[in-house]
């Protein structure tokens, strides 16, 4: 049986906060409180002292698509994005290759992921163990 890490706040900190890229992401389709969700964790990073955060647009399609760009986020741009509904970074269900998924994230040298994507982290490590 697998046992994934818990989530949330943690006594160790394993990661230089000002060195760190977070993402957050969103996948599979709107559910209530999505915007309130990427507002606290964006509040719960600049707390931990991470000031490169970004929203990656429309799910996965964001990893892959040359069109889109990363959305800086920061407490400034997110304060009152519970007051919106709908997902202020757009998502979408499926698409691209999980080679191509991973090589952005690579090459972007994202370190903390948000969001379905440990879901999808989990996914990957099983798939090619």
């Amino acid at each position: 049986m697998r046992v994934l890490a818990s989530q949330g706040p943690h006594k160790q900190i394993y990661y230089e906060p000002r060195e760190v890229k977070a993402a957050i992401v969103t996948c599979g389709g709107l559910c209530p409180s999505l915007n309130d969700v990427i507002r606290q964790i964006v509040f719960a990073l600049e707390k931990y002292g991470v000031k490169n955060i970004v929203g990656i647009p429309f799910g996965y399609r964001g990893f892959f698509d040359e069109r889109l760009s990363e959305m800086p986020l920061s407490r400034r741009v997110v304060q009152n994005l519970n007051l919106n509904g709908g997902s202020f970074s757009g998502v979408s269900r499926g698409g691209g290759k999980v080679d191509e998924i991973v090589d952005s994230i690579q090459s972007d040298m994202i370190i903390i992921k948000y969001g379905t994507f440990a879901v999808f982290e989990s996914f990957l490590h099983d798939s090619l163990a």
